[in-house]
């Protein structure tokens, strides 16, 4: 029971993240700040939940995990744009630059509906990346490690997967996550090769 509450607790934090976080008020540094501790709660929930042995307690657990994943983060997240990110961080010339690439290379590239926002948000770092403040592109290099634990903890397979038993649908960084996950890749040093192809299939 100990331990069923702990990871119970994890989850409430987790709840209690999501609902102090504005998806149109977010900016960089709050970004960064909102996936460390993320990262932290998703780090202290799985290694609770591998401690527990199969039976009622974690059926109990996975349904609440999910809940918290569909209900909250996911729709949350979705609504994380990075022209809303960014907007107040370069110049107004520059924000229309990488919206004028983003949309010619969805139309050279037709991706899925699931992908569009994440490719979006990839292309437009292609222009205005460089534009970003010093500090801010030091702070999501010096974070990438973050977001690799977030998308771990979160949405790796390996992690997530019994979290998800017997569920339809699996959890996708980039169709339900789609600003993070772009922001996570473009910082990356080396990038995740699967991601430089253009079509996510």
């Amino acid at each position: 029971m100990v331990f069923m509450n702990a990871a119970q607790s994890q989850i409430s934090k987790m709840s209690w993240v999501l609902s102090q976080v504005s998806a149109t008020d977010l900016r960089i540094t709050g970004l960064c700040d909102f996936v460390s501790t993320m990262a932290n709660l998703g780090g202290n929930f799985h290694g609770i939940y591998e401690d527990l042995r199969e039976g009622p307690e974690k059926r109990v657990l996975r349904i609440a995990w999910q809940d918290m994943l569909w209900n909250e983060l996911s729709p949350k997240l979705e609504q994380v744009t990075l022209t809303g990110l960014i907007r107040d961080s370069i110049s107004h010339g520059d924000l229309t630059a990488a919206n004028v690439n983003a949309a010619e290379m969805q139309y050279r590239h037709r991706y899925l509906d699931e992908y569009k926002e994440y490719f979006k948000s990839v292309n437009m770092l292609d222009v205005c990346a460089i534009a970003l403040p010093t500090e801010l592109r030091r702070l999501l290099e010096k974070e990438n490690t973050t977001f690799m634990l977030f998308r771990m903890y979160y949405f790796d397979e390996e992690y997530v997967s019994d979290y998800c038993k017997d569920l339809v649908s699996q959890p996708n960084y980039r169709a339900h996550v789609p600003t993070i996950a772009a922001i996570g890749y473009y910082f990356s040093n080396p990038r995740t090769p699967y991601l430089d192809d253009p079509d996510p299939i």
